[in-house]
C-alpha cells in the first residue's frame, strides 16, 4: 500500500495492480475508477493493514456505494412572496 504514494510511476502502477488482483471482480470497474480519479487516499484507506477478507468486504461496500443513484434535486421552492394583481406599471386610472 505505500507504494502507492511512491514518486516512481512504475512503483505505484505495480502496486495498483496487485491491489486490483486482491479485490473480488465485483469491485474492479469501482478501483479503477478510483485510481483514474488519483484518489489515493480513497485506495490506502481500503486497504491500510487488513486481512484479504477485510479488503473484499470494504471493496464491495466501495462499489455497492458508488452505484447508487444519487439524491434526486429538491424542487424549486415555491416563493413566499405574494403578487398583487392590478394595474401594471404605467396604467392609468
Amino acid at each position: 500500500m505505500r507504494d502507492l504514494d511512491s514518486r516512481s510511476p512504475r512503483r505505484r502502477e505495480a502496486a495498483r495492480e496487485l491491489l486490483a488482483q486482491r479485490v473480488p471482480e465485483a469491485a474492479r470497474d469501482w478501483l479503477r475508477s478510483a485510481i483514474a480519479s488519483d484518489d489515493r487516499t480513497q485506495l490506502r484507506m481500503l486497504g491500510a493493514g487488513v486481512t484479504p477478507a477485510v479488503l473484499c468486504a470494504r471493496a464491495l461496500a466501495a462499489a455497492r456505494v458508488a452505484s447508487l443513484p444519487g439524491p434526486e434535486p429538491a424542487p424549486p421552492p415555491e416563493p413566499d412572496v405574494e403578487v398583487e394583481a392590478g394595474p401594471g406599471p404605467g396604467s392609468r386610472k
